[in-house]
């Protein structure tokens, strides 16, 4: 294509007096010189060359409409309905979200297919009946979030420390495709969090030199671990008081989570700290231990 040489055209409009359209020879080149000149996407802006509007088609060149110092254009932004933008951005953002999902589903189903198992995707309430209110892509995102956590679980159990770790990011990712507003104030999250700090623990424990970095990386996970059981618990843990009185099987949660604080604030050289977090599981585990036979106590973690 031969390029034009520098021009300029006569505006009105959006864009008036004289232009400098500089070397541009096709119409998408002149389109985004006039949006880089009134400053929006050249998508909102209309353009009219000898009273006929320029073609939608990008590289249809400006010779071929005998556009030349002597055309007039006439430039005017288009009006968008913020409404019907709305609409597109949140159809967008949901197609982004089932694009997601599919990938996540099919990773859980290939390490389903590996086990020789099947993943079961339901959702039910707690009388057994489907989960209502709902949209699709967060039912799917909850279930397969909980499937992957499930499985997590599993290889935690056997000591395969590693892979779980894989399995429980893949959880990660599906919760985080769900409608915050469905998960914020569950202790799902959390736990799952939890747990992969704690298979990143137990890879550092191993003496695997590339998880010697993964225990400080995971206090992130801690933090956030920490607020949503604020969220879900209580800050005081009143919420669980509430429910099961004196004693509730989720102190082991907290164990295992203020015994990785511990560790975190060793690592980082506070020892005050270190000793309040472990002080602190000691004393949640003793209370577990006075009401829960010591072979349980992990279980209930």
């Amino acid at each position: 294509l031969t390029r034009s040489r520098a021009m300029k055209l006569r505006c009105a409009g959006a864009v008036s007096g004289a232009f400098d359209v500089g070397d541009a020879a096709t119409v998408g080149e002149l389109m985004d010189a006039l949006a880089k000149r009134v400053g929006v996407p050249g998508e909102d802006l209309r353009v009219f060359a000898g009273g006929r509007s320029l073609p939608a088609d990008a590289s249809t060149t400006l010779e071929s409409l005998g556009v030349s110092e002597k055309t007039r254009l006439v430039v005017s932004r288009v009006r968008r309905d913020p409404a019907i933008e709305a609409q597109a951005r949140r159809a967008a953002q949901e197609q982004a979200r089932a694009d997601r999902l599919a990938k996540i589903e099919q990773a859980a189903e290939a390490l389903a297919s590996r086990a020789g198992e099947r993943a079961r995707f339901e959702l039910e309430d707690q009388d057994g009946d489907g989960l209502a209110g709902v949209s699709e892509n967060d039912r799917k995102a909850l279930v397969c979030g909980l499937t992957l956590h499930q499985k997590g679980r599993m290889m935690l159990d056997a000591g395969d420390f590693a892979d779980a770790l894989g399995v429980f990011e893949l959880a990660e990712e599906a919760f985080a495709v769900a409608d915050r507003a469905l998960t914020e104030n569950l202790d799902n999250v959390p736990i799952l969090r939890l747990d992969a700090a704690w298979a990143q623990f137990q890879e550092f424990r191993r003496g695997d030199a590339a998880a010697a970095g993964s225990i400080d990386a995971g206090a992130e996970r801690l933090r956030l671990c920490r607020e949503g059981f604020a969220r879900a618990h209580g800050p005081s843990l009143e919420r669980l008081r509430a429910v099961h009185g004196g004693c509730s099987p989720e102190l082991g949660l907290y164990v295992r989570l203020e015994l990785l604080e511990g560790v975190l604030a060793i690592r980082a050289g506070d020892a005050e700290e270190a000793r309040k977090k472990l002080k602190a599981a000691s004393e949640k585990r003793d209370a577990l231990l006075s009401v829960v036979r010591p072979e349980s106590v992990a279980a209930l973690a």
